[in-house]
């Protein structure tokens, strides 16, 4: 997972900053290694302001300080890293906020226990992730099976082509 974070990095930077035009980011680092550190300097690189980082735990603790001041400071995104299960505390505590963020994050999002887990508090969240993840590269995929960005548009009409502005590979919970 830590090759695939390495080539998704700048892709999440750029579909938080680029793609939604986030100038306030919020980082929610769930222990997975640096991924967290790594992110913001790729966000700050791009001219955005990181208004909210913290470590979280398995067990929520850390959670509310960092989604406290993304509320503060209008984050526009907040990016989580970590395993699905932190992944899935923070899209339920950030759905109880009413803060529009929007939750960004890579595989972690990506999988059935953090849809599991999150529940309808996963709609609308973004996994980024490096192209050869998503199985629609691989040859012979199979029949009905929709390419992640084509997914993510699938089932977020609202968000049209022309807001896609960069080019990645997104999944839509």
């Amino acid at each position: 997972l830590l090759e695939q974070w390495e080539a998704a990095r700048p892709l999440a930077a750029d579909y938080a900053v680029v793609g939604l035009g986030a100038s306030r980011v919020a980082v929610v680092d769930g222990g997975t290694g640096e991924e967290a550190d790594r992110f913001r300097a790729e966000v700050e690189r791009r001219g955005a302001e990181i208004v909210a980082f913290g470590a979280a735990e398995r067990d929520g603790a850390g959670i509310d300080a960092v989604l406290s001041a993304a509320v503060s400071r209008e984050a526009g995104v907040v990016y989580v890293a970590g395993d699905a299960e932190v992944a899935a505390l923070v899209a339920r505590r950030l759905a109880g906020t009413g803060l529009p963020a929007r939750l960004v994050g890579g595989v972690n999002l990506r999988s059935e226990d953090f849809m599991t887990a999150a529940g309808t508090a996963a709609d609308g969240a973004v996994a980024v992730v490096e192209p050869r993840v998503c199985d629609y590269h691989a040859p012979g995929a199979r029949t009905g099976q929709r390419p992640a960005l084509a997914e993510l548009l699938w089932r977020h009409p609202e968000m049209g082509e022309a807001e896609i502005k960069v080019p990645i590979a997104a999944y839509a919970g």
